[in-house]
C-alpha cells in the first residue's frame, strides 16, 4: 500500500489525480506524526512502569514532541515534556503499548 498526496482536478465527468508524492504506508507515521500522546493511568501503572517508559523515550529519541495524558481520579491532565522527543516508529509505539496499555498511544499530525 502507498499513500498519494496531490490535487484533483474534475473534468466533466472525468476526475484526474495530478500526483505530487507517493509514499510507502510504512513511512506514513514517521512523515506526517507532529506529536505522540502517551495515556498513563495513575490506577493501573506497576512500580516500575515509569521507569520502564523513560528508558524506551530514551533509546527512542526522534522528532515527534510527546505529551502525557495523566488519568487520575476520573479527570485527565495533559503534560508536554521537553526534555524527549521520539521516532514514532512501530518498535517504539509496540513497546508503549506494552508498557502503558492497548489503547495507550495517540497520534497527531
Amino acid at each position: 500500500m502507498v499513500m498519494v498526496t496531490g490535487k484533483g482536478e474534475v473534468n466533466g465527468e472525468l476526475l484526474k489525480i495530478i500526483v505530487n508524492e507517493v509514499d510507502p504506508i510504512e513511512k506514513v507515521r514517521e512523515k506526517f506524526t507532529k506529536s505522540i500522546i502517551l495515556s498513563i493511568n495513575v490506577g493501573e501503572i506497576q512500580e516500575n512502569t515509569i521507569t520502564e517508559l523513560r528508558a524506551l523515550m530514551e533509546k527512542s529519541r526522534g522528532n515527534c514532541s510527546c505529551y502525557f495524558n495523566v488519568i487520575h481520579a476520573g479527570s485527565n491532565r495533559l503534560y508536554h515534556t521537553r526534555k524527549f522527543t521520539v521516532d514514532p516508529s512501530d518498535a517504539f509505539v509496540g513497546e508503549a503499548k506494552r508498557i502503558l496499555g492497548p489503547q495507550s498511544v495517540r497520534f497527531s499530525a
